[in-house]
């Protein structure tokens, strides 16, 4: 239980920094002037909404 707990934890914080970068990387000129950080927030992106419709498929938390 605590190693759940721990991930749910983790999955917490990971959601609120995404929060907090994903809209600054929506912008254009932030995307030009940081093209390597706006890739690799980008593959980041992509990992984080693969995980999250992983998830959304099968919630049991015992199965993720």
């Amino acid at each position: 239980m605590l190693y759940i707990q721990d991930v749910l934890e983790l999955w917490i914080e990971v959601q609120s920094k995404y929060l907090y970068l994903e809209p600054i990387f929506n912008f254009e000129d932030i995307n030009k002037n940081l093209a390597i950080e706006a890739e690799k927030f980008g593959k980041v992106n992509v990992a984080w909404i693969e995980t999250m419709k992983f998830i959304e498929n099968d919630p049991l938390v015992i199965s993720i």
